[in-house]
């Protein structure tokens, strides 16, 4: 749709960010850390996930500026897209994070329709059985996709 303006939009959040710095006034987080997460939620969504997902960080750091559990769970959720969207090559890395969110944030990532269609399809891409998402579907009561 109108990905020339949500990059516009982003430039200037990116511009504004790196002036301010990570803030929390009147509860509105703002700062490089969450630019850097809409960021990668918006390339996530034009499945261009891959080409941002590298020049991120993704640090413990990073993720402490994200000051709600539910951002930084979403962040995980969103690296763990960006993973996959490689076609397979890093499904580690994408189960990996899936984990940290759920660990983050259990029920919104448990009921969440979209994170339990990717663990599914990690769980149909592996080559054999991986132990994280025999843990994952465990937990998020799915039977075994294969």
């Amino acid at each position: 749709g109108r990905t020339a303006d949500a990059e516009t939009h982003l430039a200037e959040a990116r511009r504004l960010a790196k002036a301010t710095g990570e803030r929390n006034a009147y509860r509105y987080h703002f700062g490089p850390a969450n630019v850097a997460a809409w960021s990668l939620a918006i390339a996530v969504e034009l499945e261009r996930g891959p080409s941002v997902v590298d020049s991120l960080d993704a640090s413990p750091a990073t993720l402490a500026a994200l000051a709600s559990a539910d951002r930084r769970a979403g962040f995980c959720l969103d690296l763990s897209r960006a993973y996959a969207q490689s076609g397979g090559d890093r499904d580690s890395m994408a189960v990996q994070y899936i984990d940290t969110a759920d660990r983050i944030a259990p029920t919104r990532m448990r009921n969440d329709p979209i994170v339990r269609d990717l663990v599914l399809t990690l769980d149909r891409r592996a080559k054999r059985r991986v132990w994280e998402l025999d843990s994952l579907r465990n937990r998020f009561g799915i039977g075994v996709g294969r």
